[in-house]
């Protein structure tokens, strides 16, 4: 293995990070004993996709597992780390996941703004394999990850992957035109408006939409689908979705059930809930 800083966890025996379906199961009545705040209603929206796609890790179905990107309940983010020592795997805390910055119509200054908006919270990347982690140590110390490598290393279709963060881009430079026609035109103006706090007003249902866009989550998974997979049933996102549903099946029908009734109650897939 490359000396490049990457350490084995102290307590892991990393003899057998191959999972059968047997151990698989067993991992997943482990998860559901996590403690995390049910108090919350987006935890227990999100903590039953978060124990399928930690268990899809294990199976195989995705390299990387990252703890802490969307669910960072203090519970469960020191649940999973004590888990995942116990089963001999690798984990690498480093900076949040975002792709190399391209051209584009905002100013530099203003992408610096937005820049010291995101968070720089601590993630960490769970997976089986030390090939994998050896290629995503340099990741985590960047941060700076291509689209196709992260499709590669989540397990999702790099179509959909590629359609969020051109969603993305979108929202901020709608961001951008709205908050400047707002100051006059004039970006100096609106550089000493956004010192203040200043908050974003979208005018009218046209503007409102290019900031809220339609986001859909393919069911049994944690990505949304683009505009192609939501279109199409034979699509890369319906087609991992329906992998999820029948791996999950055949792992916890019960917690099966459950992420089931999710997707068809939570307009978050594209449901009307009741």
């Amino acid at each position: 293995m490359a000396n490049h800083g990457l350490k084995r966890l102290p307590s892991a025996s990393f003899v057998n990070r191959e999972f059968s379906l047997g151990k698989v199961r067993k991992v997943a009545e482990r998860l559901k004993q996590i403690p995390w705040d049910s108090s919350s209603a987006y935890n227990r929206l999100v903590a039953p996709q978060e124990i399928l796609d930690y268990l899809a890790m294990l199976g195989g179905h995705k390299p990387v597992y990252l703890l802490g990107r969307g669910f960072d309940d203090p519970g469960w983010t020191r649940g999973i780390r004590e888990l995942s020592v116990d089963l001999g795997l690798f984990v690498l805390d480093g900076l949040p996941w975002t792709p190399p910055e391209a051209e584009g119509p905002l100013p530099m200054w203003y992408r610096e703004y937005l820049h010291r908006l995101e968070p720089r919270h601590i993630v960490s990347c769970i997976m089986r394999q030390e090939s994998i982690a050896e290629q995503v140590f340099p990741l985590t110390q960047s941060g700076q990850v291509t689209e196709a490598v992260e499709a590669r290393l989540l397990g999702y279709p790099e179509c959909c992957v590629r359609a969020y963060h051109a969603a993305l881009r979108r929202i901020a430079e709608a961001e951008y035109r709205i908050a400047l026609e707002d100051s006059g035109g004039d970006p100096e103006t609106l550089r000493s408006r956004l010192k203040t706090g200043f908050v974003v007003q979208p005018r009218g249902e046209a503007a409102r939409l290019e900031l809220e866009p339609n986001w859909v989550l393919a069911p049994f998974t944690s990505v949304f689908l683009c505009a192609a997979c939501q279109a199409s049933e034979e699509g890369p996102g319906r087609e991992l979705s329906g992998r999820m549903s029948r791996f999950l099946a055949k792992i916890d029908p019960r917690l099966h059930r459950i992420l089931s009734r999710v997707a068809a109650e939570s307009p978050a897939y594209g449901a009307q809930a009741p």
